[in-house]
């Protein structure tokens, strides 16, 4: 039940919502719940020594470091409500996807490896979003403290994904007729006077493309991006789900374009579904207030648009990638792939993987694109990332990866 001045704060909203919220100033919306008081004497609600004793004791924002970061996902819902729901409705009742044990989780995995580690490595802000494989969000943390920046860093943050686009650089070319055994040398190439370099700064000879991506080597996926041609890589990433535009140009295969975490996790949704598109969604149903039906999620179709068998490779290699590869640090208690992502000058960290469960990204970084301090895709993030997984799989039996696969195209 709400306080006289917890009413007096919400009434207050009416006449400006986004300059008399409380989450953005506080200061300002309980001089704001004041005049509603000093009003409701005048109209004769309250007697002037209850405006007063009201007045001496404001409503205060709620202080709960582990429900701030819920109002993302619940910020993004209103988003979603047009075109389900007819304008002028009294009330509505909105049933979502988000699991809240699922949801503390994430915000408590990001808590706690970046409390003492972010000021020292100049981490400023964080995300998680995970999905199921039918696309239905689970747990959305959209930053580091919902109180200060109301961004979703999920929904509405762009940026360079790095390595992590390499997923869509190496299924481009096992479309193309590669085989994870395909042997390319990892040596010096020029494109245009533009030469790309390795993490190590080392070349390292010939190899195949599984180890290629399981070392995260940049110059043989520039090699196959230019070999196959840059336009496909592009089809497939769009095809997977990246919305953002994708510049077509020789970096584009090191994940130069800027893109959304939340495309990043529809795109290696629909490669854990298979090659079945993956579309997050966060609304089940809506309702009246009186329980009628207004909107219903529909059962996702299962569209196919990669090659299962080119999705199996491609999922084989990523296997690698955390068991033996760039992110052993996301290595956990059941089958898992992914693939981690740093931008240049460690603006951006970023990991991306998925079980036969949930698909999950991790991004950290700068709002204001400042370096972060030699934090890398295959460290902080996949730390993160494990630890999000384990907690949010307990008691769930393990299964293989895309265990699920003949079920969903045979419905």
């Amino acid at each position: 039940m709400l306080t006289v001045q917890e009413a007096a704060m919400l009434a207050g909203l009416v006449k400006a919502p986004s300059r008399y919220a409380p989450t953005k100033n506080i200061k300002t919306a309980q001089g704001r719940a004041g005049v509603v008081l000093t009003t409701m004497n005048i109209a004769g609600y309250l007697t002037k020594s209850e405006v007063e004793s009201y007045s001496s004791s404001p409503a205060e924002l709620y202080k709960n470091p582990t429900g701030n970061s819920v109002r993302y996902f619940t910020d993004w819902i209103m988003t979603q409500l047009e075109g389900k729901v007819t304008r002028g409705l009294e009330a509505i009742i909105i049933y979502t996807s988000l699991d809240l044990g699922t949801q503390k989780i994430a915000e408590k995995a990001i808590r706690d490896h970046l409390s003492s580690v972010a000021i020292e490595a100049n981490i400023g802000e964080a995300s998680l979003v995970s999905i199921a494989l039918d696309g239905s969000i689970k747990a959305m943390v959209g930053g580091r403290d919902y109180t200060k920046s109301q961004f979703n860093r999920v929904t509405q943050a762009k940026r360079q994904s790095g390595s992590s686009f390499k997923a869509f650089v190496y299924l481009a070319g096992l479309e193309n007729g590669l085989k994870p055994t395909s042997v390319y040398k990892d040596e010096i190439i020029d494109i245009d006077g533009w030469s790309p370099q390795n993490f190590s700064g080392k070349f390292s000879g010939n190899m195949s493309i599984r180890e290629a991506l399981e070392r995260s080597i940049n110059t043989i996926a520039v090699k196959i991006s230019e070999e196959i041609g840059r336009e496909k890589v592009i089809k497939v990433a769009q095809k997977l789900g990246v919305q953002s535009t994708i510049h077509s140009q020789p970096s584009l295969a090191l994940g130069t374009s800027l893109v959304s975490p939340m495309e990043m996790v529809a795109s290696y949704g629909s490669i854990a579904n298979g090659g079945i598109k993956v579309t997050p969604y966060g609304i089940l149903e809506i309702r009246s207030f009186r329980g009628d039906l207004v909107y219903r999620q529909t059962p996702p179709r299962n569209k196919i648009v990669v090659d299962h068998k080119k999705i199996k490779q491609l999922v084989g290699m990523m296997e690698g990638v955390v068991k033996v590869g760039s992110a052993r640090s996301a290595k956990i208690d059941r089958p898992a792939a992914g693939k981690s992502g740093t931008s240049q000058n460690y603006k951006d960290a970023w990991f991306i993987g998925f079980t036969s469960e949930l698909v999950t990204a991790v991004w950290l970084g700068n709002d204001n694109g400042t370096p972060m301090l030699n934090v890398t895709g295959g460290g902080m993030p996949s730390r993160i990332w494990a630890t999000f997984m384990k907690s949010a799989h307990k008691n769930i039996p393990a299964r293989e990866l895309l265990a699920d696969y003949n079920d969903r195209v045979e419905d």
